[in-house]
């Protein structure tokens, strides 16, 4: 063993720029407290070849971080095991062997076998910067792991049991949610659509593919990919991302990990009696992943927001009126959003669709004015009644689709309505414009209110009086 190196842990000198590394519990510790650093010739120590598998960015060295080393460096020791193998600073030991360093500072580390020398490699690299395909090849290696150890566990049985114990099944979802926590991938329902999605990329399907590269560059997020792969393969990943109760293995007999059926009173249905922010939080959970950007502009007073949690989202609240805008002093116009091209995840419209609200005798006076000089688009061109409403929705789901990202979410609330003595089936006629724009319409929802609806003076009834309106709920 070489001298004592002088770089340990805990110098006072400036650390490197990047990779150093929290050091994990388990590692032995002298009496102080401390894990005894050694140091190493650095050409005896040998990469593991589970690390370019994984990452396959070894070389892929930042010239800030090898000037750094040169002129610190390297604080966080290497950790290896006793036949020299490394677990962790590959790069490290890369940007050595770049700048000819001769000896770098090791931590020897025993493992039980070989499964907890790839679990500490993987969960050694938890902080660091990854891209989506390395996070899911991180998933892979966390799946082989767990299924060697169920195998362990099981021992050399050659009588295994055709139908797997519900308790078994809870812990291969278990292990789905856990996989998920480890790769900081979210919750295990995101887990599923990025397998979806990456499990379709590794059979070569194009739009997969491309969506990988997307995710792999930060321009796409899991739930927008997913619906981009799940709208060519519905037949091959279910809504809720769970298989049958009755299919609890896959193909190659290995109990399944993605959970079990949700029971009929955990489904989101289609209809529900009830207000705007009951229902709303339903169709986030099913249609927008957690921590995407969303511009809610036409933020009102808030309400479809009142039963969510906020900060699970990167809220954007736009509004014509600039108290109800926190974004913007002035107020923001829909119909010109200062957003940036492929800014957001999704976006949320509700803008007033009562026609008698454009109707040009209403602007001055009455109560509601503010809103229709507020939205006076509407009148350029002499726009009034059920044309104004198409007006507004055009004008809202054209600056939506500018500023959505690929694959991202649209939701829109819209009522039917009956206007001067006709029927305008409203929920189609924005179906038609949003398509004709390139959307691809993926849901809807009918929202029934609690209350009966008044007469309105109504003596002759010749259409159903409305008592439900909709969110249709769109692709970009």
């Amino acid at each position: 063993m070489l001298e004592e190196n002088t770089i340990l842990v805990g110098s006072n000198s400036s650390p490197p720029e990047e990779e150093v590394t929290e050091l994990p519990d388990y590692l032995s510790v002298e009496s102080g407290g401390q894990p005894r650093v050694e140091t190493r010739h650095l050409e005896t120590l040998q990469p593991h070849p589970l690390n370019e598998r994984t990452y396959g960015d070894r070389a892929d060295l930042k010239e800030t971080f090898l000037d750094s080393i040169e002129n610190n460096g390297i604080h966080t020791p290497l950790i290896v095991t006793p036949t020299d193998l490394i677990i962790s600073g590959h790069r490290r030991w890369e940007a050595g062997k770049q700048l000819d360093l001769e000896i770098v500072p090791v931590i020897v580390q025993e493992f039980a076998d070989e499964l907890d020398q790839k679990e500490a490699l993987i969960d050694l690299n938890r902080q660091r910067d990854k891209t989506f395909s390395q996070k899911m090849r991180e998933s892979e290696v966390l799946h082989e792991i767990e299924a060697a150890r169920a195998r362990q566990r099981q021992g050399q049985r050659t009588d295994l049991r055709e139908n797997v114990p519900d308790s078994e099944v809870s812990e291969f979802a278990r292990t789905r949610d856990v996989v998920a926590e480890k790769i900081n991938i979210g919750s295990g329902k995101t887990y599923d659509y990025a397998r979806t999605v990456w499990e379709a990329a590794q059979d070569d399907d194009p739009v997969a593919v491309n969506q990988v590269n997307k995710l792999d560059r930060g321009d796409q997020s899991i739930s927008g990919a997913y619906k981009m792969v799940h709208q060519r393969h519905p037949s091959e990943s279910s809504d809720t991302g769970t298989p049958s109760a009755a299919t609890p293995t896959d193909k190659d007999g290995t109990p399944s990990d993605k959970g079990e059926i949700l029971s009929p009173d955990e489904l989101i249905l289609s209809a529900h009696i009830g207000t705007n922010e009951d229902l709303f939080p339903d169709i986030l959970d099913l249609h927008v992943e957690k921590g995407a950007v969303i511009a809610d502009v036409t933020f009102g007073k808030g309400v479809f927001w009142k039963q969510v949690d906020v900060d699970a989202y990167e809220l954007r609240a736009t509004d014509i009126q600039p108290e109800r805008s926190p974004s913007d002093n002035t107020g923001v116009n829909y119909h010109d959003l200062p957003y940036d091209d492929n800014e957001f995840d999704s976006v949320v419209f509700d803008p007033p669709y009562a026609s008698g609200l454009y109707n040009e005798d209403r602007r001055d006076g009455d109560e509601e004015a503010w809103i229709v000089e507020q939205y006076g688009t509407v009148f350029e061109g002499k726009r009034t009644g059920h044309g104004a409403v198409l007006h507004e929705y055009a004008g809202g789901a054209k600056e939506a689709k500018r500023v959505l990202r690929e694959g991202g979410t649209y939701i829109v609330k819209t009522m039917d309505e009956v206007a001067s003595g006709k029927q305008h089936l409203t929920h189609v006629e924005i179906i038609d414009i949003c398509e004709e724009l390139g959307f691809t319409t993926t849901d809807l929802f009918v929202l029934v209110g609690q209350t009966t609806p008044s007469s309105q003076g109504i003596v002759t009834q010749q259409h159903a009086r409305k008592n439900h309106s909709y969110f249709l709920v769109f692709t970009a």
